[in-house]
Order: C-alpha cells, then sequence, then structure tokens
C-alpha cells in the first residue's frame, strides 16, 4: 500500500484538518510517515494569509517537486482555493483541491487519476467534520478538536480569509455534539472548539453559548477549550458559564490585534469590542484567578503611529495578557490595507514586535508566579518524558519524570525556572 506524508502551514484549523486527513488515510489502508522522501504522496495544506507567506508555499512545493520525482503531490487549503491552475502548473503536482472540496480529498487521492477541484464557497456549502476518530494511542495529540463553523462574515482591512474559506456557515448542533461523544468513546480528555470564528456559530435560534452547554451536558469525560475567539463575542452569559463550569477550561484566547480604538478602525474590527472587554475581564479574573489570558497581536500596520503602537504595549498588562502571538504585519494582496500609501519600514516592525514579545513573556513569568500553590490537572501527551498542557494553557514539562500518553497527572505549581523559562511543579498525583 502507498505511504503519505503531510505539511501543513498557516492556521490551527489547517493543523487541525491535517490530523483529520491523516486518520482516513490510514483508514483506507496507507501508510502515514513523517519524511517526504519515503512517501509515495504529500498532501500540502497551504495558507494564503499574507503575501510571504504564498511565497514560502510556492518555494516549498517547488522544492519539493524538484528534490523528489517520484512524489505525487496534493495540494488544499487556501492558496490552492485561490491561484488552483498556477499550482497544477508546478512540478509534480497531481491533484489541486480548494477548501470547498477539501471534505472529499482523502477520496479524491484514492479515485481519481488528477486534476483541480476547486469550487465557489457559498452560505450553502458543506462544512468537513471527521469520518474517522483514531484514538489518541494511535494518533499524534491528545487533544482533539471538534469544527463547529469555518468561514466569517466581517472583512477586517489585512485579512483575505472571508474570500479564500467563505461565508460563515456552521455544523449543526447534534453533529458537533455527536462528534465530541465520538471523541470521548476513543479515550480522548479534552475537546477544542474550533472554526475560523466559533463566535459565530449558529444553529436556527441556537447559539454559540447553547452549544457550549450541550456538549457539557452530551458526556461528563472530557474538559472543554475554546479556541480563538473575538472581543465581541465574550459576553458575561460566556463567563458566567465558564465560572459556573470547571470542565471549561480556564483558557481565554481573544483575537484582539491591537488594544487601541485608533488601530482597530484602521483595521476595520469592532472598535469598542476590546473596551468592553476590559471590564468583564477586570470582574471574571477575580472570580477565576488562575484564568489565562492570550491574544494575537499585529503590529506595523499601515497607520500605525508610536503612539497607537504604545497603546497597545502600555496595555498589556491592564487587559491581563500573560501570553500572546504577535506577527508582524504583511500586505496581502487583495486586501484595502495593502493598497494604503503609509506603509510601516520592516526595521520599525521588527522593533515593534520585539516590545510586545518582551512584555508578554515577562507577564507569562508574573502570572505562573502568581499560582505558587495551585494545583492542575495535566494530559500527558506522550510516551517517555513528562509534557503536557493545563486546562489553563500552561506547559508542563519535566525530562526527569516518566509518564504514559494521555493520562491525567494533578500537579501543583511552585514556581517559575528563569533558567529554562518553564513552570517548576510537582506530581501530587504520580
Amino acid at each position: 500500500m502507498k505511504k503519505v506524508a503531510f505539511h501543513t502551514f498557516g492556521c490551527r484549523t489547517n493543523q487541525e484538518e491535517t490530523g483529520a486527513f491523516m486518520a482516513s488515510f490510514r483508514d483506507k489502508g496507507y501508510t502515514v510517515v513523517q519524511d517526504p522522501a519515503d512517501a509515495d504522496i504529500l498532501v500540502v495544506n497551504t495558507c494564503s494569509v499574507t503575501g510571504q507567506t504564498e511565497s514560502k508555499v510556492k518555494r516549498y512545493i517547488k522544492s519539493m517537486g524538484a528534490k523528489y520525482e517520484h512524489l505525487e503531490l496534493v495540494l488544499t487549503g487556501c492558496l490552492a482555493q485561490q491561484v488552483p491552475q498556477e499550482l497544477n502548473a508546478i512540478k509534480g503536482v497531481k491533484l489541486v483541491i480548494g477548501n470547498e472540496k477539501k471534505k472529499d480529498l482523502p477520496d479524491l487521492v484514492v479515485g481519481n487519476g488528477g486534476g483541480i477541484f476547486v469550487e465557489e464557497i457559498t452560505a450553502e456549502s458543506a462544512v468537513a467534520t471527521p469520518d474517522v476518530i483514531e484514538s489518541p494511542l494511535e494518533s499524534n495529540r491528545t487533544r482533539f478538536s471538534v469544527k463547529l463553523q469555518e468561514g466569517c462574515n466581517h472583512v477586517c482591512s489585512y485579512c483575505i480569509v472571508p474570500a479564500l474559506r467563505g461565508p460563515s456557515r456552521s455544523v449543526p448542533l447534534d453533529e458537533v455534539v455527536d462528534t465530541a461523544k465520538r471523541a470521548a468513546d476513543a479515550g480522548y480528555r479534552e475537546i477544542v472548539l474550533t472554526g475560523t470564528h466559533i463566535g459565530q456559530f449558529r444553529d436556527g435560534s441556537l447559539r454559540f453559548i447553547d452549544l457550549i452547554q450541550a456538549i457539557l451536558d452530551a458526556d461528563p469525560r472530557y474538559r472543554i477549550r475554546l479556541s480563538s475567539m473575538n472581543s465581541v463575542d465574550c459576553t458575561d452569559e460566556l463567563f458566567e458559564l465558564m465560572v459556573k463550569e470547571p470542565r471549561i477550561c480556564r483558557h481565554l484566547h481573544v483575537s484582539a490585534q491591537a488594544l487601541s480604538v485608533d488601530m482597530l478602525t484602521i483595521m476595520k474590527r469592532a472598535p469598542h469590542g476590546m473596551e468592553r472587554l476590559l471590564p468583564r475581564l477586570t470582574h471574571y479574573r477575580k472570580l477565576m484567578p488562575e484564568l489565562t489570558i492570550g491574544g494575537d497581536f499585529i503590529v506595523g500596520m499601515p497607520g500605525e503611529t508610536e503612539q497607537i503602537f504604545r497603546e497597545t504595549a502600555d496595555r498589556l498588562e491592564l487587559f491581563g495578557f500573560s501570553y500572546g502571538h504577535v506577527f508582524k504585519y504583511s500586505p496581502r494582496p487583495g486586501t484595502t490595507a495593502a493598497e494604503q500609501p503609509d506603509q510601516i519600514p520592516e526595521s520599525v516592525k521588527e522593533s515593534r514586535s520585539k516590545i510586545l514579545r518582551d512584555k508578554l513573556e515577562q507577564f507569562h513569568e508574573q502570572f505562573v508566579q502568581s499560582l505558587i500553590g495551585y494545583e492542575m490537572d495535566i494530559i500527558t501527551e506522550k510516551e517517555g518524558s513528562f509534557t503536557g498542557i493545563s486546562g489553563n494553557y500552561l506547559r508542563f514539562a519535566d525530562e526527569s519524570l516518566k509518564a504514559s500518553k494521555n493520562r491525567v497527572v494533578t500537579c501543583k505549581i511552585e514556581g517559575w525556572d528563569y533558567g529554562s523559562k518553564s513552570v517548576k511543579f510537582s506530581m501530587v498525583e504520580p
């Protein structure tokens, strides 16, 4: 039977989709390998979030086609949706499969000789859900991501995602709940709710908050983690449910992008969303002091003055961020921001990026120190040396400790190791 390898660019959604592809190929009898040199087929899940990312993806595809003449390249994802003809012309490419047809990828590889399978994405386009769920011991993960939504109805000035993933569409609530239960049956102890914009979930009159409650009610065996949230979706209702339900991970990742009303206005995001979230964070952090707040931030957008940037940098601590992903703005052709005249020099972007990262690292250390004495349940990620993530998204790792994969181990926070920049802890339940 043929061997298949995978390479994934871009967002967490792409990463999780690739995991589902792996399970489907194994179910069809394929052998999944790590090294493309050992494979007959290489599936590349592409990304098109910035012009730089596009160039990186194309270089990789061309290098694989040139280096391994035996390899059949199968391309999917956002870049495949955007420029299928261009990618199909690259040496070694057999199939180009757009986002709308991505759900059929394993079947198309098995049963088709090649070609382009790209269709327009509409509000009626289906959202792929996994047919095969491997157990944590068989797969490469111990947290199972349940996709509940795809696409986005917002049009931020820097973002091409709505054009490539389509408008927001939701998986029916009953189907999401069924997937979560099947994941629990397979042995998963943590369910991650994922999508392009999960707060836009709708099933008739049912909203995101209704879905969370339904998943909680369906099965007691897992905890629930929320993936990235927009500020406008972090409602009092959501926080109240988190306070009431300890099975919802004490972890909130906010797609903030900036903490300046002026910058958010330039970005064409909800300009007062973060301002309205601030008093909620202040209030509910008192009820959940172990709540980790992370965020995404873009620096160097056109129109970002030093004063506007400083507003974001100076307010990180006020909002309680203890970690974040900082991205340097890169113009994306087809977006309004790319056409603006006041582009920021790369050196300025680099400097501002470092300022945010240094601050977030400092706040992360302070946050861990504030939790000394807290006990956390860790789901171990592998056989061998101890490593895993707590409900509030702190990484626990110690090579001197041994663990079996997918076990729940209670650990006590002892402090912060400034040398290794990691949590110091002891096992409460070995």
